[in-house]
């Protein structure tokens, strides 16, 4: 892609991340209570925990930011680490959607079907 940027973007969710590092931590003390209430000589379990818990913070961490990146070449749109990019020769159409967002299920990048047309759709603030 070229380097000459025509619109940048990125979007957190601050909001998913303090929710699930919420959960996570009261999780985390249940288990710890758990753990030190009913001591055991086997670690799998709490080393299970652990991983499941670095797994699940990877997960949140990486797909709690939308980053939308245009430049003359086309356009890529990412989540933390994972990203595509589209030349402009493969974008059919571009256009201020009057469908909401909920109705292709949400936030981010989305396929659906509106009209009788498919479309992939990304939530961008109006500039």
């Amino acid at each position: 892609m070229s380097s000459v940027t025509l619109y940048e973007e990125t979007i957190t969710w601050r909001l998913i991340i303090a929710l699930v590092l919420g959960v996570m931590c009261f999780a985390a003390g249940v288990t710890v209570f758990a753990y030190v209430n009913e001591p055991s000589e086997d670690p799998t379990p709490m080393l299970a925990i652990i991983i499941v818990a670095a797994i699940g913070l990877g997960i949140t961490f990486n797909f709690s930011r939308l980053s939308i990146r245009a430049t003359f070449e086309g356009i890529s749109v990412g989540f933390g680490r994972i990203r595509t990019s589209f030349r402009w020769d493969q974008v059919e159409d571009c256009y201020m959607d009057v469908a909401s967002s909920i109705r292709y299920g949400g936030f981010g990048i989305r396929g659906g079907r509106f009209d009788g047309k498919n479309r992939l759709v990304t939530q961008m603030k109006a500039m």
